[in-house]
């Protein structure tokens, strides 16, 4: 029987003849059955669009690959049986490792390139110096986060476009680092109540969801009483949990972002928590006056280990330099008695606060080393305040 080209399938077909198909621009080849076509290549592809060997393993021209799928797939004979294999999904360049077997592989991901960056462990896990928190968002002019913003009615915003925003998911003995890249929202918010955001990373798929509870996160080395919908962080197994309501905890990979305060029909109020369990604020000046209670607000979400009061010098005096930063400021009770106490500090989930004596805040002359008054205009204050986990 003759070859055929056209733009119709030949009205008689024999096993293994070729078809030129001119509509579609394909080679095709009659299968073995005689009732079907399988496709060789691409009529307008140089070699047909198929690699083409000038020698062995060796390319003589691009290749391309369409769509998500692997590029190359390495099977490891040795000892250790691991097959690798590189791949291109969701505009994303990946190096993955198959944990499943040879016929029905699952493909975890060690390495991913993408236009954010390079990312090494994103599905294998490490251990990382700063867990369970957002490693980097969008942030205002002071550096603060501020990727958490009022949406419409009962729901919040979430700006990840311009600059992703990166999770670091604890579990157990390892970290796994979750990136949304593209502006979203968190809907469907409880009315006249606190929200407590968060995001959900899936073991099996690393896809994140974003979600929310008006139970207050627990973060501490004890369990909290089962309660329907509480989540607990165990900071010593390093371990997200959710309570079944009576008696069994369920492990969780779920990061708390911020919360939303909402009245009947709107938020009224959005929290970003602090990126990387830690937070530095912003230089305030003058100093407060006597007897004066003044705060900032830290934003880690739970009541920080480790917080203190600075004074920051900005202009020379009593042997101060400025940029010299004092830590343990104490209260002058009077123009003649030194006390010597520390300066009181409170601290909560939110912020921190201290209270500036009756009298004199004081330092230490570094000139002298007597008791000196600090000259208000001369100094800012600051709060700082870690996680300590």
């Amino acid at each position: 029987a003759t070859q055929n080209e056209g733009p119709d399938e030949p009205a008689v077909t024999y096993p293994s003849m070729l078809w030129p198909d001119t509509t579609a621009n394909l080679l095709k080849l009659r299968n073995q059955a005689n009732d079907g076509w399988l496709t060789i290549g691409n009529l307008e592809e140089v070699h047909l669009g198929l690699a083409a060997l000038a020698a062995e393993n060796e390319f003589v021209t691009t290749q391309k690959l369409k769509g998500a799928g692997l590029l190359l797939r390495f099977n490891d004979t040795g000892a250790s049986g691991e097959e690798w294999a590189i791949r291109s999904t969701g505009g994303n360049f990946e190096i993955v490792r198959n944990d499943g077997t040879e016929g029905s592989p699952t493909w975890t991901t060690q390495v991913r390139v993408s236009d954010t960056g390079i990312e090494v462990g994103i599905e294998a896990g490490f251990v990382g110096p700063i867990s369970q928190t957002v490693l980097s968002a969008a942030v205002d002019s002071n550096g603060k986060p501020a990727f958490i913003s009022m949406g419409t009615g009962l729901s919040v915003d979430i700006a990840a476009t311009a600059t992703p925003v990166r999770i670091a998911f604890a579990s157990g003995s390892a970290d796994y680092v979750g990136i949304i890249d593209e502006d979203t929202s968190i809907s469907s918010l409880t009315a006249s109540n606190t929200n407590y955001l968060y995001a959900e990373r899936n073991p099996g798929t690393g896809a994140i969801t974003l979600g929310k509870t008006t139970v207050m996160p627990v973060h501490s080395y004890a369990a909290p009483p089962h309660a329907s919908g509480q989540y607990w962080y165990s900071i010593s197994q390093r371990t997200m949990y959710l309570s079944n309501g009576s008696d069994t905890w369920t492990e969780k990979q779920l990061v708390f972002l911020g919360e939303a305060v909402t009245d009947g029909s709107e938020v009224t109020s959005v929290v970003n928590y602090a990126l990387n369990g830690h937070f530095v604020g912003s230089q305030v000046t003058p100093l407060p006056g006597n007897a004066t209670v003044f705060s900032q607000n830290h934003n880690l979400g739970v009541v920080p280990d480790h917080a203190m009061v600075e004074f920051v010098c900005l202009s020379a005096e009593h042997g101060y330099s400025a940029g010299d930063v004092v830590r343990h400021i104490s209260i002058y009770g009077s123009s003649s008695a030194w006390y010597g106490s520390p300066m009181t500090l409170v601290v909560n989930r939110l912020s921190c606060k201290a209270c500036t004596g009756e009298s004199y805040t004081t330092v230490q002359s570094m000139s002298t080393g007597k008791a000196t008054t600090l000259t208000a205009g001369n100094w800012a204050y600051r709060f700082r305040a870690d996680r300590g986990w």
